[in-house]
């Protein structure tokens, strides 16, 4: 969302008028979903996608006449095999058209909040008016967090969160850490980088981090809070690091708790956290090895693979 704000502030800074396509409701077979948006111009598409194939090109086209129209409106289409459909099966969009006009101050200023808002990780909500009303954005909690329709003042709003405050707690920031925080960072998941190693725990490593933080390991409660949406990446420095961690992590809300070493590791872990007074439910919470298994060796490689589990994870809560 930071790119679309960024594109509507430059283009309407010129003084030319943009128009913001979100994708509103889909039935079947689509490639993305409610929520999904793009930014078209004069020029055509500026920024982010609905989907690509004949649909988006069909509604940059729309856009384009609609560039001196103040009006919102819905369109429904049917998308073509194509499109990514199934044989025979055509999904539906409802997509939404919003004209923005050049030089818009309300809208310049709203887009300056907005990235002051994603700045600091804040919970943000981005209302879309269907009928009546101007692009607006709601700071109070009591939104959903999936993207829908609601109903605020009497009028229909296409609501949107655009910050999840979904924070993943990375302790040890070693190569694979350093390999992670900047594949997350796009994801939107903020990284918190623990470390007891004072060569290791500095920003300059993690420049993409949202905190990184110097702490003993021995002692987390009384330096970390872990509530039930954030995420644990145990990748400490050796073993008796990470027993330390995960006994203490499993007496947290966490929702998600990985732990980084092969299966013999893993299988000597739980064992040794079972002699510590763990139970065999508790031990169900871990992740170990961590990641969905690509077959990656390298940092990089299983940076992805942390990655794509923590979508998958993130995913499953919202379904």
């Amino acid at each position: 969302m930071r790119e679309l704000f960024q594109h509507i502030s430059d283009t309407l800074s010129r003084g030319e008028g943009v128009v913001l396509v979100t994708i509103l409701e889909t039935a079947g077979v689509t490639p993305r979903k409610p929520g999904a948006r793009m930014l078209a111009g004069s020029k055509g598409l500026l920024a982010g996608t609905i989907g690509g194939g004949s649909v988006e090109g069909h509604c940059i086209e729309i856009a384009g006449e609609l560039l001196r129209s103040p009006c919102p409106q819905p369109r429904t289409m049917t998308l073509a095999q194509e499109d990514g459909a199934a044989p025979g099966c055509g999904g539906q969009v409802t997509v939404h058209f919003l004209p923005l006009q050049g030089g818009d101050e309300r809208v310049l200023a709203l887009c300056r909040e907005a990235e002051e808002g994603l700045a600091a990780d804040a919970p943000l909500w981005l209302l879309t008016p269907l009928e009546e009303g101007e692009l607006t954005l709601h700071r109070e909690p009591g939104l959903p967090g999936s993207p829908g329709i609601t109903r605020i003042g009497g009028k229909p709003w296409f609501h949107q969160q655009l910050y999840r405050p979904d924070r993943v707690y990375l302790f040890g920031g070693g190569h694979v850490a350093q390999a992670l925080v900047p594949v997350l960072r796009p994801l939107e998941f903020a990284c918190v980088v623990l470390e007891d190693r004072p060569e290791f725990a500095r920003k300059e490593r993690f420049p993409q981090a949202k905190e990184v933080r110097l702490i003993s390991f021995d002692r987390i409660e009384d330096q970390v809070t872990l509530t039930k949406d954030d995420y644990v990446c145990i990748m400490t420095r050796d073993h008796e690091s990470s027993l330390l961690v995960q006994q203490q992590v499993l007496r947290t809300p966490a929702g998600y708790i990985g732990v980084m070493g092969s299966k013999k590791k893993a299988q000597a872990s739980f064992a040794a956290l079972e002699a510590m007074g763990v139970s065999p439910k508790e031990l169900e919470r871990i992740t170990t090895p961590i990641g969905l298994p690509l077959g990656g060796r390298t940092p990089a490689e299983i940076a992805v693979s942390i990655a794509a589990q923590l979508i998958q994870h993130r995913a499953g809560k919202t379904d």
